[in-house]
């Protein structure tokens, strides 16, 4: 069923307006993708988790919350109602899934 919904969803968005309709939405999924393993990396790292040991030397919990923020902020540069959209699907599929 997964598979049906996802090529669905493709092809949805493929003949609304072609690629190039469909490209900022997939660019602020993968943003929000990466804004979200940033900020579980400094969550982790803030807690003092003994299994969360990053190997990278030059790795701090500021860097991460750094990072997170960058790629919100650059979210919200490339086009600041496809970011609220996204970031409302994402909280909403979060909610959904707790």
């Amino acid at each position: 069923r997964a598979i049906v919904l996802s090529y669905t969803v493709a092809q949805a968005g493929l003949l609304i307006g072609g690629i190039d309709a469909v490209a900022p939405v997939l660019t602020n999924f993968f943003l929000v993708t990466y804004t979200l393993t940033n900020l579980a990396a400094a969550l982790l790292a803030l807690c003092g988790l003994p299994n969360f040991r990053p190997v990278w030397r030059l790795y701090s919990w500021q860097t991460s919350l750094l990072g997170a923020a960058l790629t919100a902020g650059s979210m919200f540069f490339l086009n600041p109602l496809f970011a609220l959209l996204t970031l409302a699907l994402a909280l909403a599929l979060g909610v959904y899934i707790s």
